[in-house]
């Protein structure tokens, strides 16, 4: 009968996950070689953890590794977590309501269901035939993928060992860059990824235009007072008296204007009159 990779723990944070592979890498811990059968399932108990191995397309049929893990139990769609994933067990399906909140709280009576924490890693420290990895053959060849599965409740969250409580593993100290996780963000979706790639978008203001400039405004010329037209006048008694500036002149002794004008309130060059003949 397989027993988990680990019991009665409560997986924190990538870190805690990433000393658990590495203790199953060196040998500290089993890796899960098969999926479970139904006692195993049956066994199953709030803290266990199990680790194993994604089935590649170019794994040889001796390799320790499977397809997918089941459990035997349905689950809600699942929901991010920090680095983890995270599903909430569904009693049955296609009747009530899933619970998809972290926030749930059991009332006396109440079953207290299962939660599973899902994180998956790359390995980039082997190919997949085992061998060191080397710069020139992860060209051709594609290294495992390894996968935590971990199961808590509610009412046993609080109650479960951490990492740091276990001896072999609190000291562990895992090479820089030998797991790398196997989860990536889409753009638009909600995410570490998302939000990196908002935080560098750098905002351009334009200038505003500038004020035009506003000029005086030249007053008009002074309008042209309109004579009466020199129809009924001769064009030869007509006498022409230039350099007159504001001043009226009076007509020749003798003679009365036909039409009388009033004094000329501006300055003219030339001033007209008409007298009959």
């Amino acid at each position: 009968m397989q027993r988990p990779t680990l019991s009665n723990v409560h997986i924190r944070s990538a870190a805690d996950a990433h000393k658990l592979f590495y203790a199953v890498q060196l040998g500290l811990l089993p890796k899960i070689e098969k999926r479970l059968d139904a006692n195993e399932r049956a066994a199953l108990r709030p803290g266990d953890v199990y680790v194993w191995e994604e089935k590649g397309p170019s794994t040889d049929t001796f390799s320790v590794s499977m397809e997918r893990f089941t459990e035997g139990k349905s689950w809600t769609a699942s929901r991010v977590r920090e680095d983890f994933l995270m599903y909430f067990e569904s009693p049955r399906k296609g009747k009530g309501n899933a619970r998809t909140s972290e926030n749930q709280v059991v009332r006396p009576g109440e079953q207290d269901l299962y939660i599973k924490l899902t994180y998956s890693v790359i390995r980039e420290d082997v190919n997949q035939d085992g061998s060191p990895s080397k710069e020139s053959d992860d060209k051709h060849k594609k290294p495992p993928k390894w996968h935590m599965n971990a199961y808590f409740t509610k009412l046993t969250e609080g109650q479960l060992r951490t990492i740091d409580e276990i001896p072999q593993l609190r000291d562990l100290v895992v090479p820089e860059g030998i797991f790398r996780s196997a989860r990536t963000t889409k753009p638009g979706k909600r995410g570490e990824g998302s939000r990196g790639a908002s935080s560098s978008v750098k905002r351009m203001y334009a200038p505003f235009p500038p004020q035009p400039i506003r000029r005086p405004r030249e007053s008009p010329p002074p309008p042209v007072p309109v004579l009466p037209g020199p129809s009924a006048v001769s064009s030869g008694s007509s006498i022409a008296l230039s350099g007159v500036p504001d001043a009226f002149v009076p007509p020749p002794p003798g003679s009365v204007p036909l039409h009388p004008l009033p004094p000329v309130p501006y300055s003219y060059s030339e001033v007209i009159w008409y007298l009959p003949e």
